[in-house]
Formats: structure tokens, sequence, C-alpha cells
């Protein structure tokens, strides 16, 4: 009986989390999660008591799927400097998969809860960081002087800037914001054998930004 109450949690949590990115928070009733899952308005009110409990169990959700994507990319790469292009790929394309007013709406919540959720996933990339850069200047790629603390709060900071869709994205291919954000970020905290792996990363990029294409 757990075992299916979990499975019809995860299945609203699912549906829900895809309607929300999709369409916006708003514009997402309980009627429309209850009709996607294909149950009843009370019974999904007898897993979820509002609208407000389902939204912080898909942010939840979305951070704990992050958080797995991030330790693919730790694990599946051979240096830090490839980890750090594999992730800001991974936050740029979880970019194109949200529109606007998911954020927008999103920023209108005044949720105490919510924004915990959101302050205690930004503390685990930032210390996730703070990992990388000291695990980089022991393979001699990232600087020693570098305060990976300040540099993590940063790049913490430009990812909600990129992710939440602060910039106008009609003006610039996601390969340019690589290039130059990648270029800004990274070269200036990298050891002459760093910058000649980040060069060449950015020539694959600078390449796929003059094709105008999307995909990297």
């Amino acid at each position: 009986m757990e075992d299916q109450e979990a499975s019809l949690e995860q299945r609203i949590v699912k549906s829900s989390v895809e309607m929300f990115v999709r369409n916006g928070i708003k514009a997402v009733s309980m009627d429309d999660v209850a009709k996607c899952v294909g149950i009843s308005k009370r019974t999904l009110y007898e897993v979820f008591s509002s609208k407000d409990e389902l939204l912080y169990r898909c942010i939840e959700y979305m951070n704990v799927e992050q958080g797995k994507i991030f330790a693919r990319r730790v694990d599946s790469e051979e240096n830090v400097i490839d980890i750090f292009f594999g992730v800001m790929r991974d936050f740029l394309r979880y970019s194109q998969e949200v529109s606007t007013v998911f954020w927008e709406d999103l920023a209108r919540i005044s949720n105490r809860p919510l924004n915990d959720c959101f302050v205690q996933n930004n503390e685990a990339h930032r210390q996730a960081i703070v990992d990388l850069l000291e695990k980089g200047k022991d393979l001699g790629l990232v600087i020693r002087d570098v305060d990976s603390d300040i540099f993590s709060v940063v790049v913490t900071t430009r990812n909600n800037i990129v992710v939440r869709r602060l910039i106008d994205f009609n003006k610039w291919t996601y390969a340019d914001l690589m290039v130059h954000i990648s270029g800004i970020f990274l070269r200036g905290i990298a050891t002459p054998k760093g910058q000649e792996l980040i060069n060449e990363r950015l020539e694959e990029l600078k390449k796929m930004a003059a094709s105008g294409s999307q995909e990297y």
C-alpha cells in the first residue's frame, strides 16, 4: 500500500513539474493536475493538501534531479575543466526546457519553505563548486590563489541569471553565451595548463556559435 501511495505521489509530482515548467505555475490548476494524472480531484487532495504543498514538492524534486545530473557529470568527465563545461551545458540545456513565465510566477510567490528550498539547493551547488575548484588546484588546472568560496558564490549567481532567463535569449545563441561566459569565468582562474584546455573547449564552442547551432 505504501509503495502504491509513493508511486502515485511520484506520478503527480512528475506530471505537475512538466506542466509547471511548460505553462507556468499560475496557469496550472489542481483540476489540470488531476486530469493529467487520471485521478479525481479528491484523490489529489488526499495526497497534497494544497497547491503550495504540491509546488514545494515539485521544486524539491527538480533540485534532486539537478543534483543527480551534476553527480553524473562529475563521474563521467576526466578533469575539472571538462566538468565545468559540462555543468554549464547542462544549465543552458535546462534553461531551454523551462518557460520564462514559470520563473516569473515563481518570483511572485512569497513562501518561506519554498525560499528555504532554493537556498539549500544553491548551497549544495556552491559547495560542489568549491570541492571541484580545490580538486582543480591539486591537478594544476586552477590557480592556488583563487578563493574557492567567493568564486562559487559568483558562479551560483551567474547560473541563476542564465537559467531564469534574465538576459535576452533572442539576441544570442546558447553557444554564444557558452563561449563568453566560459571565457570570463574560467580563464581568469586557470593556470597555463588549465587555459590550454579551456581554449580547446572554447574553440569547439565558437564553431557552434558561428554555425548558429543550439546543440552542445
